[in-house]
């Protein structure tokens, strides 16, 4: 017997009418098969299954409505915009109005899902069990490349420009990576102290960075910000106002039952990826952002092989483990990215799987040579610059020595967060800005710089 309940209990919503993002999805025929696969985008991309909605947008924004060539992933329609900025208001101080979150994407749908510390749930992608509230998985079993946890940030928006657009509801702004994460909390953190961000009028904007990578490569990518368009005194005001006519409390959660762009890619999908990355002025989404370091893995929604009993194969050659196992210490030593200093040993392939046997166990050998060290550990971090009383040139680097040495991280570790930190620019401790000091001591401190 089914139970009724009071019309006035029944938890309504507002309507999400779409998304926005910083990417969308391409295809490519070969051999009589359609492969699709993300590519970045510099200017906004709007996303919904209704197009009347997104060609009033076109006419205030510019650009042309398409069909998507998947769908399933990234909804019926899309529109490739002109803007790199729009008005928005984000309509709750709480996650209803913006989340991050660390997640691992399958074939099968979502099986991580944490904060850096502990994962709301983790699912055996090969027995389905299910495991909640478990420490870091990504930690625990030191997962890194494809196979450990992504950030991904969401916000919602109200579109105050776009209000005589069709539909009303709320746009969910959806971004992958660190830089996307680190430039919005920071707007978030300020405003936590002027009554929070809801209601205050900002504009998302999409701002180009870009960095050079140790073959004289430059690298760019897309990242999300909000700004404030007007004085501190009015948009205080505004929001005021703002707040009267929103509820929070029927604000949705993001949406988050559907997988970002570029987080569930078959071996195929990756190569389509990459090979538009080489052609096109923005990597593909497929490509780990320029601060992280990439090592290639099996594609995300496979379960990873066994670990091999032994460190070679019949041939003699490496394992895939073992082998990027060493070319990372490799490469963490000379403070450069992995995946550049195998292309620099191997005519600039930096796939293991394209490389012969031959090559593989000479860049191999190479890497265990610079490796002295039998215990293969990274020596210390370099102190920091001193003054002429023998203190740190500023106080801050201390400060970032004393956490690395607290949170025990590991010298590899230390590295890729500093090189995270300063796009790119550096590994070594004593060469970042007081900047981008402040910066990892906060990442260090909010828990986002693991897992």
């Amino acid at each position: 017997m089914s139970q009724i309940v009071p019309l006035d209990e029944i938890k309504t919503f507002y309507p999400r009418i779409g998304k926005i993002s910083a990417g969308y999805k391409s295809a490519k025929t070969t051999n009589g098969r359609t492969v699709t696969f993300p590519v970045r985008s510099d200017t906004l991309v709007f996303r919904s299954d209704d197009r009347s909605r997104l060609e009033a947008i076109a006419a205030k924004l510019g650009g042309a409505v398409t069909s998507s060539p998947d769908p399933a992933t990234e909804g019926t329609w899309r529109l490739i915009s002109k803007a790199m900025s729009v008005d928005v208001v984000v309509p709750a101080n709480d996650r209803r109005g913006w989340a991050a979150v660390y997640e691992f994407w399958g074939a099968g749908g979502k099986l991580r899902e944490c904060d850096g510390r502990t994962c709301r749930f983790a699912v055996d992608p090969q027995t389905g069990e299910r495991r909640e509230d478990i420490p870091c998985v990504c930690r625990e079993l030191e997962l890194e490349g494809d196979q450990a946890c992504k950030l991904t940030s969401r916000l919602n928006v109200i579109l105050p420009d776009l209000l005589d657009v069709p539909g009303l509801g709320v746009w969910q702004v959806e971004s992958r990576g660190t830089s996307t994460y680190m430039a919005l909390q920071g707007t978030v953190n300020f405003l936590e102290h002027a009554g929070g961000i809801m209601g205050v009028p900002l504009a998302l904007r999409i701002e180009i960075r870009q960095s050079r990578d140790p073959s004289g490569q430059i690298r760019k990518w897309p990242v999300f910000t909000l700004a404030a368009k007007e004085s501190f005194a009015r948009a205080a005001a505004r929001a005021r106002k703002m707040r009267r006519l929103i509820d929070p409390a029927n604000v949705p959660a993001p949406e988050d039952s559907t997988p970002p762009l570029g987080a569930v890619m078959t071996s195929e999908e990756m190569q389509a990826a990459a090979k538009a990355e080489a052609g096109t002025p923005l990597a593909a989404l497929a490509a780990p952002e320029p601060q992280t370091a990439h090592v290639p893995a099996p594609p995300v929604n496979t379960p990873p092989p066994p670990a091999p009993e032994s460190t070679k194969t019949r041939s003699g050659r490496p394992t895939t483990t073992d082998f990027w196992k060493v070319v990372r210490r490799a490469a963490a030593l000379q403070s450069v990215d992995p995946v550049a200093w195998l292309a620099d040993r191997t005519g600039g392939i930096p796939d293991i799987r394209q490389l012969t046997d031959d090559q593989v166990r000479a860049v191999y050998s190479e890497a265990q040579r610079l490796v002295t060290n039998p215990q293969g550990e990274l020596p210390p971090v370099a102190p920091a610059p001193k003054t002429n009383n023998g203190q740190p040139s500023y106080p801050q680097i201390a400060n970032l020595q004393t956490l690395f040495r607290e949170k025990r991280i590991s010298a590899k570790a230390q590295a890729a967060l500093i090189q995270t930190a300063s796009q790119k620019r550096t590994a070594i401790v004593n060469e970042l800005t007081a900047a981008e000091t402040d910066t990892l001591i906060a990442m260090l401190t909010t828990g986002a710089t693991t897992c």
